[in-house]
């Protein structure tokens, strides 16, 4: 149906991407104008993605550090196919204002660069999944041409959406003086940064329409119906105020006194308690079960699956806390110290 799947390794990084074969009916026309098309308008567009992606980054750091540290001005520097390379000249200026002076960005790296290369390999199966949609093949790229890349042209068209993870990772590091380990919650803040509204112009767009929106605007380039991209040059950076949060997940407490005097009560008791395991409530203590929510639409989701089927007698009492909150509970065994439940393993956003 069109779907990507996404595999990840045992650091639980991206490691696979499988993309439907038969991805449009007419791909077979549109695969050899493709590959047909010339190389000056290749280093064309590629100059666009590049204005495009250094936009983005000047709007980046003007909203974190009310200042581009002169990216804009670079902007009217590029020329066809960036041949002067004014990419890697914002990039060490970008990094550098953004992570800190010590950081240089490295694929193979630990730290802000796990962060970054997880969220980008998600972004990269989004744009694939785009591209394929869009009867185009992701292997034939505009300025990539990595002979062992089998995804050139996700790569190009990726580049103007790389700062929205890039500022999720940036919001990750605030407060915090050491990168985070690649937690549950981390995943799903960098997951959460694909659901964001982009402003295109006029119109706020989701993240994935944005990349249909690229796709298709590329198909039209190819079929010689237009000489640039319909949505790069107005695009801007989504809204902050929708980015996860520690404040914003939560944990749905339920704790219950229920009878089991008859065998009718514990039966009823069994139903109940099943019915928290089943909707992935883990148990804290006796009678306290607990779930780890993304949002308070989730939370509430659940909290109606309780009401619905509470049991006839005894009590129950629901209380959500935030996941920071969460953080800050001691448990104890005796006078032992013990660490607090994780978050779950399987990763749930909605």
């Amino acid at each position: 149906r069109g779907g990507t799947f996404l595999t990840c390794d045992e650091r639980r990084m991206p490691s696979g991407l499988m993309l439907p074969l038969d991805g449009h009916t007419t791909q077979t026309e549109r695969f050899r104008r493709q590959i047909r098309l010339k190389l000056p308008k290749c280093k064309q567009l590629w100059k666009q993605i590049v204005a495009g992606k250094i936009h983005m980054q000047s709007q980046l750091l003007r909203e974190r550090l009310q200042n581009d540290h002169g990216l804009s001005q670079l902007i009217s520097n590029i020329r066809s196919g960036d041949a002067s390379n004014i990419e890697g000249q914002a990039a060490r200026r970008y990094w550098t204002a953004l992570f800190g002076s010590d950081f240089r960005r490295d694929r193979n790296a630990v730290g802000h660069n796990a962060l970054l290369n997880y969220g980008y390999a998600v972004l990269r199966a989004a744009m694939s999944r785009a591209i394929v949609a869009a009867g185009l093949h992701p292997t034939i790229g505009l300025h990539h041409h990595n002979r062992y890349n089998s995804f050139c042209l996700a790569d190009d068209l990726m580049e103007p959406y790389r700062p929205i993870i890039d500022r999720t990772v940036a919001e990750i590091m605030d407060d915090r003086e050491e990168v985070p380990e690649m937690t549950q919650l981390v995943r799903a803040q960098l997951l959460k940064s694909m659901t964001s509204l982009l402003r295109i112009g006029n119109e706020q767009r989701t993240v994935f329409d944005a990349l249909a929106r690229t796709a298709a605007s590329l198909v039209q380039c190819i079929q010689e119906e237009s000489n640039g991209w319909n949505c790069l040059e107005d695009l801007s950076m989504p809204r902050a105020e929708l980015t996860f949060s520690e404040y914003r997940s939560m944990w749905l407490f339920t704790m219950f006194d229920l009878p089991v005097d008859t065998k009718k009560a514990r039966r009823d008791y069994s139903r109940f308690r099943n019915l928290l395991l089943d909707n992935g409530f883990s148990q804290i203590q006796y009678s306290v079960y607990a779930r780890f929510c993304a949002s308070e639409e989730m939370a509430q989701t659940y909290r109606k699956r309780i009401q619905a089927k509470l049991p006839p007698d005894g009590y129950v009492r629901v209380l959500a806390v935030t996941d920071r909150q969460f953080g800050r509970m001691e448990s104890c065994y005796g006078k032992k110290r013990t660490g607090n439940e994780p978050a779950p393993e399987q990763l749930t956003l909605f």
